[in-house]
């Protein structure tokens, strides 16, 4: 019962994502930012064993520089915070 209710939700889920918008959104960022020469030139890429690597790697690299980056960010953070708090006297104020 539980996973025919999960289906379902999933099912309802589904139904409201707009994948054309997504798609016209994505084709407007390329439009913006490559010449068609360019664009053709990531198909022909896309298209080798190379780019069929890249395709099936790029998520996960990018959801893992995703971390880094926050890790990082939060890290300096901390590194801020401690040299701020060496230097009482300094007052920021926006």
């Amino acid at each position: 019962m539980v996973r025919c209710a999960g289906a379902h939700i999933f099912q309802k889920l589904r139904s409201k994502l707009d994948s054309k918008r997504l798609v016209d959104l994505a084709v407007s960022r390329y439009d913006e930012n490559l010449s068609d020469e360019e664009i053709k030139g990531l198909v022909n890429f896309y298209s080798t064993a190379l780019g069929k690597k890249v395709i099936t790697l790029l998520p996960r690299i990018t959801a893992e520089l995703q971390q880094d980056g926050q890790a990082l960010g939060q890290q300096t953070g901390r590194d801020s915070i401690e040299v701020l708090s060496e230097h009482p006297r300094i007052s920021f104020r926006p």
